[in-house]
């Protein structure tokens, strides 16, 4: 394959095979998702039971980011309070309620991999002067907003892509955060874990896996098939 020098990552001829192919995928989307936000702030996510998620905690509490985190599970709970979570909340009828019993205040961003009406409930709990970040579509296409609140309220509402932040950036500064989440995996702070491993013959049963809910860590296509002895 032939690409631009600068559209590729350079990586140390050491670094673990698996973190490089994952390295331009959820740690610089965990990145991009908490540019701009400085050492106190409040962060809300939700879908905080995902692999992603998981990081941006991770990188959340390297950089002084408060994250309360919302599930649909409570099994991730311990593991979430174990990462830095100030507070995990399950969604269900009674969240406004959890959220007033942990006494929780609106907060400086809120991070949406749900959309639908879930948009409108993170919305609601950003600060005067914060903003929505939508980068996922779990439960819809659509993203509701109460058009009041968003007509008074001085709340930014926008979206993320990872692959649209890769490319606006300059090459330099792409270089820079490539360099920082190289140290941060070499050093044990933050990973990316892996859920599975297909060799490329399987690459249709690897999609499957990567289409079914639950899945803790990501779905790797490898050759040769680790399963087998060299």
């Amino acid at each position: 394959m032939i690409v631009a020098a600068d559209a590729v990552l350079a990586l140390p001829p050491d670094f673990d095979s698996e973190q490089a192919a994952t390295l331009s995928v959820n740690p610089f989307t965990a990145a991009g998702l908490l540019q701009g936000l400085e050492p106190g702030d409040d962060v809300l996510l939700n879908a905080a039971g995902s692999a992603l998620a998981k990081l941006v905690l991770a990188l959340a509490r390297l950089r002084g980011l408060q994250v309360i985190a919302v599930v649909r599970s409570p099994h991730h709970r311990e593991a979430l309070l174990a990462l830095g979570a100030v507070a995990v909340l399950l969604e269900g009828p009674d969240l406004d309620a959890q959220w007033r019993s942990a006494g929780l205040q609106q907060v400086r961003r809120a991070l949406d991999a749900v959309a639908g009406t879930a948009s409108a409930w993170l919305f609601e709990r950003v600060a005067e002067g914060g903003e929505l970040v939508i980068y996922g579509l779990l439960a819809s296409d659509q993203v509701r907003l109460p058009a009041a609140s968003l007509i008074f309220r001085d709340v930014r509402v926008r979206g993320y892509s990872r692959l649209r932040s890769l490319a606006a950036m300059e090459s330099a500064e792409r270089a820079a955060l490539s360099e920082e989440l190289i140290t941060l995996v070499r050093s044990g702070l933050i990973e990316t874990s892996v859920a599975a491993r297909y060799p490329l013959a399987q690459a249709a049963e690897a999609v499957e896996q990567a289409r079914r809910p639950g899945n803790s860590g990501k779905i790797l296509l490898v050759s040769p098939d680790p399963r087998q002895p060299a």
